[in-house]
């Protein structure tokens, strides 16, 4: 949500609701999903319990094309890593 329509115009919002009848889920609305990556990591909190959890948001760029450098052979900037590197194979 802009945050203008709250009042805070260098802010923008995200709405996370709870589900009613459990309290271990949470929701993030569709209209921004559809828009955005999201991404998240425990791993602060497995390292320490006082640590929260990580939550990552980025744009979705339809002109973006993820994986193409390292991996589309066809592709003019192909550039793999060293198999030591990629941790995907």
């Amino acid at each position: 949500m802009d945050g203008k329509l709250l009042g805070n115009p260098d802010r923008c919002y995200l709405g996370v609701y709870m589900h009613n009848s459990n309290s271990e889920f949470f929701y993030a609305g569709q209209s921004f999903l559809e828009g955005h990556y999201v991404s998240m990591s425990a791993d602060p909190f497995y390292e320490n319990v006082n640590n929260r959890l990580l939550v990552g948001i980025g744009e979705i760029k339809p002109d973006a094309y993820l994986g193409r450098q390292r991996y589309d052979t066809k592709y003019s900037g192909f550039d793999p890593l060293d198999e030591k590197q990629d941790i995907s194979t």
